[in-house]
């Protein structure tokens, strides 16, 4: 569905208004209100009747565009294709124009504003105009990014992201001033919100950018401090009454479940999540994103069977929105992977090759090791080959350029063409996609994965046939396993093993960097903190290895971390 189409909507919301008269005035207080119970459907599964609540005013008024456009951003969010961002971009852009009637006029919101003390003058409608265009102006910024890769496009979103910041900036002094408390508290309240989560949320995704981007943004003009965005990020999840409270919520709880395990090494606060999701599970007990992130929390405890039974809630409790589906069988993949249960991971694998059209690569190559990794399936061997062959042909290129993750799988299935080995592919791909540090809170599940890799060691130690690509990758899996079960000996003599014979990996030249980093983490375990910097600095000079990206993150946040 079009972004117009969505527009065109507004003519059939009668039939679903709670209050089919029409507003006559658009009071600010009021479609704060309009926009809370919008909001409300959205989190139940309602999204239709969400868009279309909001859609009718959303010419018109401030926070029925702001809405509009934040639920579209959300949902182009969670499905990542190129048709919902698109939608979501179109409607972030007419949103600016919207607010951009109410902001105020002449300059007055600028730094020279707060000398003169100028705010205060300000009306209600013209300090949350000012709030709600740089929230949008924001999600453009990320929309932006994600719509187009290019330098430019980055250049463009970069530009865009400075001016929200500078809002943002405003915006937070403004609550802090003298004469703030004497506006009428629900403006207060929705406005203080919506200022601590934007100047929070913006420090903590600066915070967590690598090197060469944060020196780029420094450019721009702009820092991030992750404590203090973290902290009014806490601090605007706690004012309860306000629209913006439970986003908050779901923006905290899928950087800790998620974001951490991405961008870091799982530094996962277990305590805040469950105490983010008790208010919500009870608000929003059938939510589909709700559930999920119910899902994802029993996942990083070490739950695996709950964490099944709320992905399998998640899909059952709203068929309008089949792309968050996927986003559950992807997870549901995944589970059943730490549980070893190949086939039905791999069962999940092929509904997403049917329905899914993220990456037709990716799912061929995993259904590919998933079944190769079954043990009581026979005559495998055919039908792996077949997946394979096709894996180079699905890779996409987006402006020219490939998807990391892509590029990784059509490395593999080519090797496998050439030398038709797939030793512990499952376990390798498990690794890049974080499962290890998830399953570090279920030590039972790493010792039976340390089992299995251990069961093929006389084929890969004791044989000299076998490659030293595959002979590293062995004992880089035998090493992670170890370090996580706090084996640090073990652990060490194994990751050495891989950097004595860096130089002669072929394919797996990406091991190299990855047990430097590993080693780092076991030395920072160990308290040895000087030797761990050293090595996250020595990782850092690896160049030109697949999934590089990946790794630098984790890196520049495990610098952050340690200093």
């Amino acid at each position: 569905m079009s972004y117009d189409d969505i527009r065109k909507l507004s003519i059939y919301e009668d039939a679903f208004e709670e209050h089919p008269e029409e507003i006559k005035t658009f009071e600010i207080k009021e479609t704060i209100t309009e926009t809370k119970i919008a909001f409300h459907h959205f989190m139940n599964n309602k999204f239709e009747l969400a868009e279309m609540k909001l859609v009718k005013f959303s010419d018109k008024t401030i926070y029925h565009s702001m809405g509009l456009s934040s639920i579209l951003f959300i949902k182009a969010m969670m499905t990542c294709t190129r048709k919902d961002l698109e939608v979501a971009l179109e409607s972030c852009k007419k949103t600016l124009l919207v607010i951009e009637k109410f902001r105020p006029s002449n300059g007055s919101f600028n730094l020279l504003s707060w000398v003169s003390n100028k705010q205060r003058s300000l009306s209600d409608e013209e300090i949350h105009a000012e709030l709600c265009y740089a929230e949008i102006l924001m999600l453009k910024g990320i929309l932006t990014f994600f719509v187009d890769e290019s330098l430019t496009s980055f250049i463009k979103g970069a530009l865009k992201i400075n001016s929200c910041h500078t809002i943002f900036r405003n915006c937070y002094k403004i609550i802090n001033t003298e004469g703030w408390k004497d506006r009428d508290q629900m403006i207060r309240e929705q406005f203080e919100a919506g200022a601590r989560a934007g100047i929070g949320m913006f420090n903590l995704i600066i915070s967590i950018m690598p090197p060469k981007i944060c020196k780029l943004l420094e450019f721009c003009g702009f820092y991030g401090n992750k404590a203090f965005g973290m902290g009014e990020l806490l601090k605007a999840s706690e004012m309860t009454k306000t629209l913006r409270q439970p986003l908050v919520c779901l923006y905290l709880l899928s950087w800790n479940l998620i974001g951490t395990f991405v961008l870091e090494n799982g530094n996962t606060d277990i305590d805040l999540c469950e105490k983010l999701l008790s208010p919500l599970i009870q608000d929003y007990p059938d939510g589909a994103i709700v559930l999920f992130l119910k899902g994802r929390y029993y996942l990083i405890r070490g739950d695996i069977d709950n964490a099944i039974h709320f992905y399998n809630r998640s899909i059952k409790v709203q068929n309008n929105f089949k792309q968050f589906h996927h986003i559950c069988y992807w997870e549901l993949l995944f589970a059943f992977a730490y549980l070893r249960q190949w086939s039905r991971a791999a069962h999940n694998t092929k509904i997403l090759m049917d329905e899914s059209k993220w990456s037709k690569c990716v799912y061929t190559y995993l259904m590919a090791i998933l079944i190769n990794a079954e043990k009581s399936v026979t005559k495998k061997d055919d039908t792996v080959n077949i997946l394979l062959k096709k894996v180079p042909k699905l890779r996409l290129r987006i402006a020219g350029k490939s998807i990391p993750v892509e590029k990784f799988c059509e490395k593999k299935a080519i090797r496998y063409l050439r030398t038709g080995s797939l030793l512990l592919a499952h376990y390798e791909f498990l690794y890049f996609w974080h499962a290890f540090n998830i399953l570090s809170s279920n030590c039972k599940l790493i010792t039976l994965i340390l089992e299995d890799i251990t069961n093929v060691s006389g084929k890969v130690v004791e044989n000299d046939e076998v490659d030293v690509d595959d002979r590293c990758l062995y004992y880089f899996l035998f090493g992670v396993c170890n370090r996580l079960l706090k084996n640090y000996n073990e652990a060490e003599d194994a990751l050495n093993y891989i950097l004595s014979r860096e130089s002669q990996l072929t394919d797996h030249t990406y091991l190299a960097p990855n047990a430097t980093y590993e080693l780092a983490l076991l030395k920072n375990s160990t308290g040895n903190i000087e030797l761990s910097k050293e090595l996250l600095k020595k990782a850092l000079i690896y160049h030109g290895y697949l999934l590089e990206t990946r790794l630098h993150l984790k890196i520049h946040n495990m610098e952050s971390k340690i200093n």
